[in-house]
């Protein structure tokens, strides 16, 4: 038997949604239209292997805009009384993303199995975090899951937006830098050879600067591949180092104290923390097992830790607020406003006012940051090349001086 994603219309036109298992593709049509439906769309389910699909899955992601209209349209459609199951093969039949499609019929046969929607989603962390399965978990147990869904939805937009503003502030200088180490590799690999030829013509003695870039360009032009292959070797074994426990710590307290860049990343991964126990909190997860689930979410090994240790001594009984502040990763103002939500009941209420005010504070600061780089790359990247056609220049000058003599 077959299995396959139907749209239908009544003889009033509404539409319905939904899957059934049929010999072929004219069986389903028939006991379709035996009930009275006129079928609109009607596609052929392909069943993958199990192992093979779970093993991708767990590897792979979808684009956080599309895990948002994921989410905002469920909450609607829940919201408006539409049941689980019915909802997800809507959604099966509206998403252009094939793997979001796939999971979505897996999920949605579980569903009709039984299973809850939290329990499913685990499967696929690739694509669900830990911290939104404990949001789904919490709706389904207070029987609130279109509200805590629509609190997802909109963590997800911030969160969306605050890293598309971060990547957006370096990504205009690394492009230039790339560009400009290109380019001055190129001058060295083919236009330094071609000035040597003249040089021997003018019969002049050349600088000595003169001389290094064009040993430099000589041998470059002969030998450029053993430089690429330097070059991606060395880019391979740092990006393994990045991978590793050590290389992570490393960035990652490099991001903390680089002068220009530390505030924002700090700012950041406040911001983060912030969103993410509010909408953990206010949704019913529990203070401790919301802070352990929101310590990977920081993006920073060393507040993570920090985070991680707080947990330890709340459990003891302190207040959050003491061994974050301890920790000195922690901004005063931030903290002072956590202490603040613990006494007066309002945690999760003034860890979103935290959220919403170092989310403004990273828009500034990135938005302040590219306002300054820009400027300092293009002299930074003329000076590099001005200098460099300075000295393939100067023995001309020093020529020309002799010949005016």
């Amino acid at each position: 038997m077959a299995q396959f994603l139907f749209t239908v219309r009544d003889h009033e036109g509404r539409r319905t949604s939904g899957t059934l298992e049929a010999a072929d593709k004219n069986a389903a049509i028939t006991i379709l239209s035996d009930k009275g439906l006129i079928v609109t769309n009607l596609t052929h389910i392909v069943k993958r292997d199990a192992g093979l699909f779970s093993f991708l899955h767990k590897n792979l992601t979808v684009k956080g805009e599309e895990l948002l209209v994921f989410t905002q349209e469920m909450a609607a459609m829940l919201e408006a009384g539409i049941p689980l199951k019915k909802a997800l093969d809507v959604m099966v039949e509206d998403t252009d993303s094939p793997i979001l499609r796939q999971v979505l019929l897996e999920l949605s046969s579980g569903v009709s199995s039984g299973t809850e929607l939290s329990q499913l989603m685990k499967k696929y962390p690739g694509i669900f975090s830990k911290l939104y399965v404990s949001m789904v978990t919490a709706g389904e147990a207070s029987g609130k899951l279109a509200t805590i869904l629509q609190r997802l939805a909109v963590y997800i937009e911030n969160t969306e937006n605050l890293r598309k503003k971060v990547i957006a502030a370096f990504y205009y200088p690394g492009m230039v830098l790339a560009f400009a180490f290109i380019v001055v590799f190129l001058l060295l690999v083919f236009a330094v050879p071609r000035f040597e030829s003249i040089y021997e013509g003018l019969g002049a003695q050349l600088p000595l600067i003169t001389r290094i870039f064009i040993s430099l360009g000589d041998f470059l032009s002969h030998a450029w591949y053993i430089v690429v292959g330097i070059v991606l070797a060395a880019i391979y074994l740092f990006s393994r180092f990045l991978k590793s426990t050590p290389g992570q710590y490393f960035i990652d307290r490099l991001k903390l104290t680089t002068v220009i860049i530390g505030p924002i990343f700090r700012r950041l991964a406040i911001a983060r923390f912030a969103r993410s126990l509010s909408s953990l909190y206010s949704s019913g997860v529990p203070l401790l097992s919301a802070m352990e689930l929101v310590s990977t979410g920081t993006g920073n090994r060393i507040i993570e830790d920090a985070i991680l240790q707080a947990v330890d001594e709340v459990r003891e009984g302190k207040s959050l607020a003491d061994p974050l502040r301890k920790s000195r990763l922690f901004t005063p103002m931030a903290i002072s406003m956590l202490a603040a939500g613990e006494e007066s009941g309002t945690l999760d209420k003034m860890l979103s006012k935290i959220a919403d005010f170092y989310e403004a504070q990273v828009d500034i600061s990135t938005k302040a940051l590219s306002g300054l780089i820009e400027p300092l790359i293009i002299i930074g990247l003329g000076i590099v090349i001005g200098s460099l056609i300075l000295i393939l220049g100067l023995p001309f000058i020093g020529v020309s001086t002799a010949i005016l003599k």
